[in-house]
């Protein structure tokens, strides 16, 4: 069998030529020096620096593959899609740490290229800059290798929904929101914006009927299995866990403070929010930002992790706003993992650690007030599409620096380095 080179050499060069492959190839390639660093270094130190499920990750697996059934042959903290989810790492790379980066790093380079294709509508080097912004992001690169955490996952699954509800491919969103909620409940903020999209009132209610009847035909046979057990799952998204305000303030040794009160709080809140964006018939986009922004501020269970959905919804907004791109790359990273340590640090017994984790969500929160602020000024004129103004008002190819991407690396990685070593 003869293997034609030139015909080989077309079909890279037409590759090569298509920005999704160069955007792939680069993003995977950024990933593959803290692959190795932590291989080779970091894990050997403090096993904070991960601060991942990896063990728990490997015990679910393994009973899948086994034959077992989650919840009833092993207790487990996530909804069941979860698990599922990260089989590949473990039938492919036989389950080691490395093996799960290399995964991550996978899944960030397609949500990347979905960035790009959900905004190439809006204009070629403002969907360019957006996916470059969420591919190279110091946060989300190292959260997906480094720590170990599994949220690109769910970064996919909402960037997935996003994009089918702006080509109002409406069923198909439904069916991935079922199947995201099966994975991190978190998914069903987007629930409203879903079912009062455009369309007649029984359009409206088959997609709420989708979303719900995926959700349930994923959760009936852990249920028939297992029982009741399968809903402690969804319990615990009340608690106070996390990086967020309340979880510095409670659950530690000897004090604790009432969650109930303030998941209220984020239901209402919430609910009015969704009411808001609904009724002014915001973009898609802009509306799923203005509602994670609210999440972010409000919710009990904040993970450092979580702010991949922050940075990918806040990638158009940094090309219009410098000091938002200096505060999402060299301000919020280094923060969010003082934040984390913080709140270890308390447990224990570490006073001065909560006080600095209290200035550290003060800033956190400064800066998603700040976005909020910029989505919701970008709405006072609504002659022309709130992206269009976003490209009118600035000339794109220069707010995307390589310096900055580069002086942010290295501020969050020495930050992590004097953190947990």
């Amino acid at each position: 069998m003869r293997i034609n080179i030139k015909n080989l050499e077309k079909r890279f060069f037409w590759l090569w030529s298509r920005f999704e492959f160069r955007l792939a190839f680069f993003c995977f390639l950024a990933h593959i020096p803290f692959i190795v660093f932590d291989s080779l270094f970091l894990s050997n130190f403090s096993k904070g620096f991960r601060a991942t499920d990896y063990d728990a990750w490997t015990d679910r697996t393994e009973t899948i593959l086994d034959g077992g059934v989650l919840y009833r042959d092993l207790p487990c903290r996530s909804p069941p899609l979860a698990s599922y989810f990260l089989l590949p790492p473990v039938v492919l790379g036989g389950g080691r740490i490395t093996a799960f980066e290399i995964y991550f790093s996978l899944i960030n380079v397609i949500a990347s290229v979905m960035i790009y294709k959900t905004l190439l509508n809006h204009g070629e080097t403002f969907a360019r800059n957006c996916s470059i912004f969420y591919a190279f992001n110091p946060l989300v690169i190292i959260t997906s290798t480094v720590r170990v955490q599994d949220e690109c996952i769910i970064a996919l699954l909402f960037i997935l929904i996003t994009f089918f509800l702006i080509r109002g491919k409406y069923y198909l969103a439904a069916t991935i929101l079922g199947l995201g909620i099966m994975t991190k409940p978190v998914i069903a903020l987007l629930f409203p914006l879903l079912v009062f999209a455009k369309g007649d009132v029984r359009e409206k209610i088959l997609r709420g009927v989708i979303s719900i009847g995926v959700s349930s035909m994923v959760l009936f046979p852990f249920y028939f299995f297992a029982g009741d057990r399968v809903f402690k799952v969804f319990q615990g998204y009340s608690k106070a866990e996390g990086t967020g305000i309340l979880a510095l303030l409670t659950n530690t040794h000897d004090y604790s403070l009432p969650t109930t009160p303030f998941t209220i709080i984020f239901i209402l809140t919430y609910l009015a929010t969704a009411y808001f964006v609904i009724n002014k018939k915001f973009n898609h986009w802009i509306a799923i930002t203005i509602i994670l922004c609210v999440f972010f501020i409000t919710f009990t269970k904040i993970h450092a992790s979580y702010y991949l959905y922050f940075i990918l919804y806040a990638s158009p907004f940094v090309l219009i706003n410098k000091r938002l791109l200096n505060e999402l790359l060299l301000i919020l990273p280094p923060t969010l993992m003082f934040l984390h340590r913080a709140k270890s640090d308390y447990y224990e017994g570490n006073l001065p650690f909560l006080f600095g984790g209290i200035l550290a969500w003060i800033i956190v929160t400064i800066i998603v007030i700040h976005l909020l602020l910029i989505v919701l000024k970008s709405q006072n004129n609504h002659t022309i599409s709130p992206f269009e103004r976003i490209k009118k008002q600035k000339n794109l190819n220069h707010i995307i620096d390589k310096k900055t991407f580069i002086l942010a690396h290295i501020i969050l990685s020495i930050s992590l380095v004097l953190l947990y070593l």
